[in-house]
């Protein structure tokens, strides 16, 4: 993901909503390497833009192995870490539960409780990006409606941005496709 992308898919809820924020974990393989040593695989800079930002809604989402994404939802206003893994594999809870650990020992206070969520098995392998931002999404707004009708505001706002998202960089992906096929096609 090219950062100008990375900005359009952050900054949309950013603007609509103000009350959330989207930091991106370091990749990190499983099973856990013996360095980085637990307890010490977050970033400092990260604990600390976490920590700043506590009180509001914070989306982690961490590339596990290169090929499958999770997430990790902090949500300052019930205190809780919420875990989140389309594949439901045991490798990926531990990770994630380490991880939330590490957050709430480092940079939140000790009063956070880490819950995972029961996410839905993901059936194919090339859609996990858009699967765990939208179930991520999905699964925290309707936990969150009644905070969410207090502000105002509605879920289905979110989902757009990352549709748009999403299908502006399928397209140009299909088109490149479409073009080298082209080419090759004179060739022959």
């Amino acid at each position: 993901m090219r950062m100008t992308e990375q900005v359009k898919y952050t900054a949309a809820p950013k603007e609509k909503y103000g009350n959330n924020a989207t930091i991106f974990l370091p990749a990190m393989k499983t099973p856990v390497p013996k360095t980085p040593k637990k307890g010490m695989r977050i970033p400092p800079k990260t604990l600390s833009l976490v920590a700043a930002v506590c009180k509001r809604v914070v989306f982690l989402p961490l590339n596990n192995n290169g090929c499958h994404w999770t997430c990790l939802v902090v949500d300052g206003a019930t205190e809780t870490v919420y875990c989140y893994d389309s594949m439901d594999k045991r490798t990926n809870h531990n990770l994630l539960a380490d991880l939330g650990d590490e957050l709430v020992k480092n940079g939140l206070s000790q009063a956070f409780s880490i819950t995972f969520v029961l996410s839905p098995i993901q059936k194919d392998g090339d859609s996990w990006g858009l699967f765990i931002s939208l179930y991520s999404w999905r699964r925290f707004w309707k936990v969150q409606a009644a905070i969410i009708r207090r502000l105002g505001c509605c879920a289905a706002d979110g989902m757009p941005c990352v549709l748009w998202w999403t299908s502006a960089t399928r397209a140009k992906e299909r088109r490149r496709q479409l073009n080298s096929r082209g080419s090759e096609a004179k060739y022959d």
